[in-house]
């Protein structure tokens, strides 16, 4: 009886095996015969396939069974971190795209150096072997980055202060709130003009280089910063910032050391308007509103944050407007700390100067220019200039190591262009966090810490996801990764 398949795949049957034809092509299995004792009779049992069978190349074995046979090995190569190259080239390509139309030459190398700053805190002398260990590197195929050509990309980026300017004002948006602060940054270097011995409120009267930074709220990013002489007081090198940054129609919002008739004056003839905190002895304020109790009998209170704020608004020349605010709850508790200080430090602290502190007890004062804004959206508005001045605190944490023992102006100026780029991805990331309302279980570290053990693994030259823990899946999966 002929055989109904090809003489050229039979010859591969052997004992112990069969043939089978899926579409037009044979594939070789195993099977065994067992006793069935149900139906009391054999019964053919398939096993593992053994491979493909063709005319050409007859019996070509599976990679499983090549492995089975020892017919082939393994070759283990590289092992790359996956997970925050991931996110940067993902949900970061906003702010790579724009580094790229600014810097088209050399926006890859810029992302892996803020890579390595945002996810490591990485000195210079690291970056190279960080670099070489990131997925970024293997995704672009650019060439390995040492030291040196680390060190002439931060000079030629210092170099191009205008290039980093466009970059900057591409997320400075016409009509917003904005603020200003400023850090300091110790230098040991003499070849910094702008280092100069200088007072910062760490007493330190080192010689310094202050860092000025300007934040968006509307989008509670830092969107610019400009680095001046560390013997120049903020609000003098606060004009110029202003004029670089190229903002335009928005609303200041200072701090209490920022009012004086200058800067009022200043901002006027910048036609910016502002919303200027005065500190609580500031003859503008009008507390008797407080002292006898008119503040409470009018309609003028509403809800932030479930607790009510009262509010007396005083019309002053030129359009201008001082707001007194008065929070209950803040009150009661300066009254109650005021009170313990009185036992705790009674040489400091007494009761007739308790009752002279009274009426300014839970106040907020603050001047504001002719701005057809209401007290609900003066008020809301300085209080995300404090939780800005909050996350600029947590961001200051990794502006740190070289700056300070950098010898060249140039290369200072890059590397605090480096390390705004990992400030904005840093309140990216906490953003998102934020979005999900999981800030009281995650932060920011913990985002990174967690994704840079999500990792690549190379088997024969090709590239397979590594395991990851369930942890880090129900991270990715809450943050909707």
């Amino acid at each position: 009886m002929q055989s109904k398949h090809p003489e050229w795949a039979t010859k591969y049957r052997t004992k112990g095996t069969e043939l089978r034809l899926f579409g037009n092509k044979y594939y070789l299995y195993e099977y065994k015969t067992v006793y069935d004792p149900i139906k009391k009779k054999p019964k053919k049992v398939s096993g593992k396939m053994l491979g493909r069978i063709t005319p050409e190349a007859g019996l070509v074995k599976g990679d499983k069974e090549k492995l089975r046979s020892k017919e082939v090995t393994i070759s283990v190569g590289h092992t790359r971190e996956f997970g925050m190259s991931d996110y940067i080239l993902v949900l970061l390509s906003d702010f790579c795209k724009q580094l790229e139309i600014c810097f088209p030459a050399q926006w890859q190398q810029i992302v892996l150096l803020a890579y390595c700053r945002l996810v490591y805190q990485s000195p210079i002398k690291r970056m190279p072997f960080h670099i070489a260990n990131s997925w970024l590197l293997e995704h672009w195929s650019i060439k390995q980055i040492n030291e040196r050509t680390i060190s002439l990309l931060l000079r030629e980026l210092g170099q191009n202060r205008q290039k980093a300017v466009e970059y900057m004002q591409h997320f400075v948006q016409k009509g917003e709130y904005i603020l200003a602060d400023t850090t300091h940054i110790l230098s040991k270097s003499r070849h910094i003009e702008l280092s100069h011995k200088g007072y910062n409120n760490k007493m330190d009267y080192e010689p310094q280089v202050n860092l000025m930074y300007i934040y968006a709220t509307n989008s509670c990013m830092p969107v610019f910063y400009r680095l001046h002489a560390g013997n120049i007081r903020e609000i003098k090198a606060f004009k110029l910032t202003l004029k670089e940054s190229g903002v335009a129609d928005a609303v200041i919002i200072g701090d209490k050391g920022f009012y004086s008739e200058d800067n009022i004056q200043m901002l006027e003839q910048e036609k910016l308007q502002f919303i200027l905190p005065l500190h609580r002895n500031n003859k503008l304020i009008d507390y008797q509103v407080i002292e006898n109790g008119t503040v409470k009998k009018s309609k003028n209170y509403f809800e932030h944050e479930q607790r009510f704020v009262w509010f007396h608004q005083t019309q002053l020349e030129d359009g201008k407007r001082c707001i007194l605010f008065l929070d209950e709850k803040l009150r009661q508790k300066e009254e109650q700390d005021y009170l313990k200080r009185i036992q705790t430090y009674p040489e400091e602290y007494s009761i007739e100067k308790f009752q002279e502190k009274l009426s300014s007890f839970g106040t907020l004062a603050v001047l504001i220019s002719k701005i057809e804004k209401t007290p609900i959206q003066i008020y809301q508005a300085y209080k995300e200039r404090l939780d800005i001045e909050t996350m600029f605190d947590a961001l200051k944490n990794i502006i740190d190591n070289d700056s300070t023992y950098m010898q060249n102006e140039d290369a200072l100026q890059g590397w605090m262009f480096i390390n705004h780029i990992a400030l904005q991805w840093y309140q990216h990331i906490y953003l998102k966090i934020a979005e999900q309302k999981l800030t009281t279980k995650y932060s920011v570290k913990d985002l990174m810490v967690q994704l840079r053990e999500v990792r690549k693994v190379q088997l024969n030259h090709q590239w397979y996801d590594a395991e990851i823990t369930k942890a880090t899946q129900t991270l990715k999966e809450k943050l909707k990764m």
